[in-house]
Parts: C-alpha cells; structure tokens; sequence
C-alpha cells in the first residue's frame, strides 16, 4: 500500500508567506482578498454565500466581512425584502485592494511554479482536485 506523506509544514508556510506579502502589498489577507473576488464575482452576495464559498460557518464570515467594512472594503446591508438577510458589495476601496491583490497573487504563483513545466503543474493541480472532490464526495 502506497501511504502519500504531505508536507504539511510546506502548507503552512507557503500560506503564511502569502499571507504576509498579501497584507504588505494590499493591507488585506489571502483569505480577504479571496473573499473580494466572491464578492465582486457575485454582489450583491449574501454573507450565507460568502460563508458557504469558502467553507466557513456564517460566524467565521461575518467576523471577516466585519472587519473588511470597518476597513472600507465592503459594504453590509439588510436585504430589502427579507431583514434576515445581509447583503455584501464591494467599495472602490475594495475593488482598488482587489486589484493589487490579483496582482500580488499572479506574481506569487509566478514564483512559486518557476521550474516547473506546464505538464507537471498540470498533473499536481489534477491530484489537488482529486483529492478535495473525493473529500467532498465523503471518499476520504
């Protein structure tokens, strides 16, 4: 039986050294600046959608989208038709961070796949997918 060892400790630095080179270029994180591309892909999007994109219980969201409006980045809103509901859109604040952020990322993914052919970015991106659709399918 073949047993896969993960570098787990690779993971976390590399998402750490996102992290910190996100929060230098743009002020924002990974995590917020793919929060921002939700929401400009999807405004008005309901913080049960942003929620349910990133695989988050809605208290973990609403704690991240709250501190993305104190930082001007979006705006929050009751829906119109159901106050149960809270609608997020993005400020030109947000949309400018978005901006440096896909930057940043471009970059990042730049230096990180330096080395490596197109084919064996391929077939690494092709197990990653294998690997979160069997977990999601409930096979692992």
């Amino acid at each position: 039986m073949l047993c896969i060892q993960m570098p787990i400790p690779a993971q976390h630095r590399l998402r750490k050294s996102a992290d910190r080179q996100s929060l230098l270029a743009t002020g924002a994180s990974t995590a917020q600046i793919g929060a921002l591309y939700f929401i400009a892909e999807n405004a008005p999007c309901s913080q049960a959608d942003t929620a349910a994109a990133f695989g988050q219980d809605e208290s973990a969201a609403t704690g991240m989208l709250a501190r993305m409006q104190k930082a001007g980045l979006i705006a929050r809103e009751r829906d119109a038709d159901d106050r149960r509901v809270t609608r997020v859109t993005l400020l030109p604040h947000g949309q400018e961070v978005l901006a440096k952020g896909n930057s940043m990322l471009k970059a990042f993914n730049q230096r990180l796949t330096r080395g490596f052919s197109v084919e064996e970015i391929a077939i690494v991106s092709r197990f990653l997918d294998s690997v979160i659709n069997r977990v999601d399918a409930g096979e692992l």
